[in-house]
């Protein structure tokens, strides 16, 4: 009978741990994966058009030092800096959820997707 009880014991406190540090994973991968990535100038087109950021994974194409632009159906904001390299700033990921939704409809950062129903752990 000791032994039945230190192995639901040891059973629980498995379980738990698990949990504990899936809960941490989750916050590790929310973190890491906050998306924000930069592309250097694109010297070769910018020697014709000074004063611009050339743009094309989003089909943009030119964009004014300091401009910001959200691409339609996305959900990121692409600036433009003034030595010619574009910053792209995405939603950060969203863990621990069963329903995830997004509204693509309205301006960044608002469009990013939220947490409607969270896990119960």
């Amino acid at each position: 009978m000791e032994c039945l009880k230190l192995y639901l014991s040891l059973k629980l406190l498995t379980m738990e741990l698990f949990r504990v540090s899936s809960v941490l994973l989750s916050i590790f991968v929310v973190s890491a994966y906050s998306a924000t990535w930069y592309d250097p100038p694109n010297t070769r087109r910018l020697t014709d058009a000074p004063g611009v950021c050339f743009e094309s994974q989003y089909n943009i194409e030119f964009m004014k030092w300091g401009e910001t632009r959200t691409p339609e159906g996305h959900c990121l904001l692409i600036s433009c800096s003034d030595d010619g390299s574009i910053t792209y700033n995405g939603c950060p990921a969203v863990a621990g959820c069963k329903d995830v939704k997004a509204d693509f409809s309205k301006p960044y950062p608002d469009c990013c997707p939220t947490c409607d129903i969270p896990i119960e752990m």
